[in-house]
């Protein structure tokens, strides 16, 4: 598995509150936030320091706000589809 493929998993099982934090962070940059940072470094350092072909800083940064927001999306559809549709 790719470091960039690890990175999307710890991106799959993160807890509510902390999918949240990514969601309200999405219009802001790396360095714009304490929890924001804090929450990116704890995902993204682990996976850099053992392979330096992990994503970028601010790649990974735009893919963890992408990946949120994506999952985010996929669920207002779920619940918006109209039962009568064929």
């Amino acid at each position: 598995m790719t470091a960039t493929e690890q990175f999307i998993d710890v991106l799959k099982t993160l807890k509510a509150g902390d999918r949240k934090l990514l969601r309200t962070h999405a219009g802001l940059g790396l360095d714009q936030s304490v929890q924001g940072f804090d929450l990116f470094a704890g995902i993204w350092w682990p996976l850099r320091q053992n392979s330096s072909k992990a994503p970028r800083r601010e790649v990974a940064w735009l893919v963890a706000k992408i990946h949120r927001l994506r999952q985010t999306s996929k669920k207002i559809l779920v619940f918006t589809k109209s039962p009568f549709s064929t």
